[in-house]
């Protein structure tokens, strides 16, 4: 393109070249002409400005104008990146070739003014970079289609020219660090040669002062929607923030608009519109810590972003609208440019959508999590056995379920109902592990890492180090425990339950092929045990994560309280008994949905592997353990034992349980931190500090201290 434009005018080019390297300009300026064809391009953009034009191509000329501004990135220099002194750069070398090039110069102010005057700036006010949906789901929904579906330009429309000129976040880094002076000199560049200066940007206060009565009405809505004020008791709709400022905005914007309107200072404004903008806020962090106590919803938490963004902007235009100091007025200006590129590059994306919304919803999940996990922290020898005990209870369970298992697969029914009774065999027994008592092994990693990243907060001196290294020791003491118990359990148990069927029977749980075939699925590295295995430990993490959810939705429904007080419970079991219904249904709500999750996910998986022709499977540890000890027993029973089959699975079983533990554990641990805001720096020193401890002394890793200490250092933690 550049080879074919040149040889039109070979003169003009000669000319510019040699009036650019007689000009001034940065030293790096001058050295990059040798290598920047974009200068080529250059005389013939602002040979294009053409003010009469229809406003769709003086749009497309702003375009290439900032293309040619952005251009020179792409080239190896010694700018300064974080200021983006390079484009302030390539901006001082076009206003100084204007300034030799009179006609150009005229041609593009006049350009620029038309585009201000043929367009509206109230979307860019009001909308840009605030979300426009009424909830959370709508408001994500309504992205996803923005990026797929085709948007029709409004060349109208300054919102939209504002999005297609700056598209980068380093547009936003060179505008907030635009020289004062370079400044004044676009803001002149626009007033050249115009005969009426002082209407230049009458439309951009007009837009103001409409955007305002827009942000005040959605303000006021907002802030009175019923979900809101719920958790505002005492406040009168009458004398609420949210109503008053829109009232006040009103009555200011009709004073602005009367012709014999008098300038305002800026103790004036603030004087009327901070103390109840501040008062707002004040409303909306009460409604955040009233969402602490009683359960968090999406919807809400992103109705209170865009209330906080709102005030925010609101703010900012009040500003803009009264502040009459030119050097204050040029920082608001390029500080609020800035802002406004980065919360419109934000406001597409739906990773910053959900980042912005679900950081309180993760953060209370993972709490209520953490709070489940502190009951499967052994502290001492005592609780130490207790958990050994309610494990083994647990592994003796899962001797049923792994039976029950074996019989669904053996019907050979339909995809569906495969999966649906798996799901009934595998909820129904983790169910009953919780209401026996019993323990499940592979349930704790996440629920556990949970509750160890609350306490590094907890670390504010040399001491409380060697205490969250001691509650490392603890966890994994803990787990060892549960794993001991489970396995420990499941094996003899299904030995004893192969003998009795045997014996009954005469023939063994599963046959000789079953057999076989479970002992070489169970290999580590002539199957897919290992990747299999490390699925089942992100399906355990994700039944945590389930489970706090559940009962943040019960509490924030009040789910408890509307059991407490339903008449017909009280009139036929009586007001205690149904309050202590309700409080046992709460305390059991995130076991019985982590539960009931956990044997859906277990159980569906290989289902939908199938139904799509994917290599998709479950390896639990103390299902498994179960299963090989079945497929030896039968093995053994037919005469035809494979020692290193059998070897091979028992490795495979090592490797399930690793990575079924640590896989869970690490991903909780991970969400656990961030939505805590933990430094994940910390968290690899402390690991680091507690393996030192491993190979000082790997015992009380495993085992619980002897008789007699475990008081002792109980005591000496608090």
């Amino acid at each position: 393109m550049h080879d074919q434009r040149l040889p039109q005018k070979p003169g003009r080019l000669k000319r510019l070249r040699a009036s650019i390297l007689s000009s001034r300009p940065a030293r790096s300026v001058r050295r990059l002409l040798g290598y920047d064809e974009s200068l080529r391009d250059l005389p013939y953009i602002l040979d294009q400005a053409k003010p009469h034009a229809p406003l769709a191509e003086k749009v497309a000329w702003v375009e290439q104008l900032m293309e040619w501004v952005r251009s020179g990135t792409e080239l190896s220099h010694d700018f300064d990146t974080s200021t983006g002194q390079l484009y302030t750069v390539r901006v001082r070398f076009l206003l100084q070739l204007l300034e030799r090039n009179p006609h150009w110069k005229a041609a593009v102010a006049e350009n620029l003014r038309a585009v201000f005057r043929e367009t509206s700036a109230v979307e860019l006010f009001c909308q840009t970079g605030l979300s426009q949906e009424s909830g959370f789901f709508s408001e994500g929904a309504d992205r996803v289609l923005k990026k797929l579906l085709p948007v029709p330009p409004k060349n109208n429309d300054l919102s939209e020219i504002f999005e297609r000129v700056f598209r980068d976040e380093t547009d936003a880094t060179w505008m907030r660090h635009l020289p004062p002076e370079t400044f004044n000199d676009i803001l002149a560049l626009f007033q050249h040669g115009n005969p009426e200066p002082d209407t230049l940007f009458e439309n951009l206060r007009t837009a103001i002062l409409e955007s305002l009565l827009i942000l005040g009405s959605n303000v006021s809505a907002q802030g009175l929607h019923p979900a809101v004020r719920s958790r505002l008791p005492g406040v009168a709709i009458g004398s609420s923030p949210f109503l008053r400022l829109n009232q006040n905005l009103s009555r200011l914007v009709f004073d602005l608009s009367q012709e014999d309107a008098k300038p305002l200072e800026l103790s004036e404004i603030s004087a009327g519109f901070q103390p109840l903008i501040d008062e707002c806020k004040v409303q909306i962090e009460a409604v955040l810590e009233h969402l602490e106590v009683s359960g968090v919803s999406v919807n809400l938490v992103y109705r209170l972003e865009t209330l906080s963004h709102s005030l925010t902007r609101i703010e900012t235009l009040l500003k803009l609208l009264v502040i009459q100091h030119l050097a204050e007025r040029q920082q608001i200006i390029l500080n609020f440019t800035s802002d406004l590129i980065l919360e419109r590059l934000s406001s597409s994306t739906v990773t910053q959508l959900i980042e912005n919304n679900l950081h309180l919803l993760s953060r209370k999940i993972v709490e209520r999590t953490g709070a489940s996990g502190e009951h499967y922290i052994t502290r001492n020898r005592a609780e130490y056995v207790q958990m050994l005990q309610s494990a083994a209870g647990g592994g003796l369970l899962t001797v049923g379920t792994t039976v029950i298992k074996f019989a669904v697969s053996n019907l050979k029914l339909p995809y569906f109902f495969d999966g649906l009774f798996a799901t009934v065999n595998y909820a129904g027994s983790f169910v009953m592990m919780q209401l026996m008592g019993f323990t499940l092994a592979t349930k704790q990693p996440s629920m556990t890492a949970s509750a160890l990243a609350g306490k590094l907060n907890e670390i504010k001196k040399p001491e409380d180090v060697n205490e969250f290294v001691t509650e490392i020791i603890r966890i994994t003491r803990s787990q060892f425990a549960a794993a001991a118990g489970n396995v420990g359990m499941v094996i003899p148990g299904a030995i004893a339950l192969e003998m009795v069927i045997r014996l009954i029977f005469g023939r063994s749980v599963i046959g000789v092929e079953t057999a076989q075939y479970v002992v070489a699925s169970l290999h580590p590295f002539k199957s897919l045990t290992i990747p299999f295995a490390a699925l089942t430990g992100v399906i355990l993490w994700l039944s945590s994560i389930f489970a706090g959810w559940i009962e943040n939705w019960v509490v924030y429904r009040q789910i408890p309280e509307a059991i407490s007080q339903n008449r017909r419970l009280i009139a036929v079991f009586g007001p205690e008994r149904t309050e202590s219904f309700a409080k046992w249904f709460l305390h059991n709500t995130s076991g019985f949905g982590g539960s009931i999750s956990l044997g859906t996910f277990l159980a569906f998986t290989p289902i939908a592997g199938r139904f799509f022709g994917l290599p998709l499977d479950v390896r639990h540890v103390t299902l498994s353990s179960g299963s090989l000890t079945f497929a030896v027993c039968s093995m053994i029973g037919a005469g035809a034992v494979d020692r290193w089959a059998i070897a091979g699975a028992a490795l495979g079983i090592l490797f399930i349980g690793l990575l079924n533990f640590g896989v869970s554990f690490a991903l909780a641990l991970g969400v656990a931190a961030r939505a805590r805001n933990v430094n994940s720096t910390w968290i690899w020193t402390l690991l680091k500090i507690g393996w030192l401890r491993l190979r000082r002394s790997p015992r009380e890793f495993f085992l619980p201290p002897p008789a007699g200490l475990d008081d002792k250092i109980e005591s000496q933690s608090h």
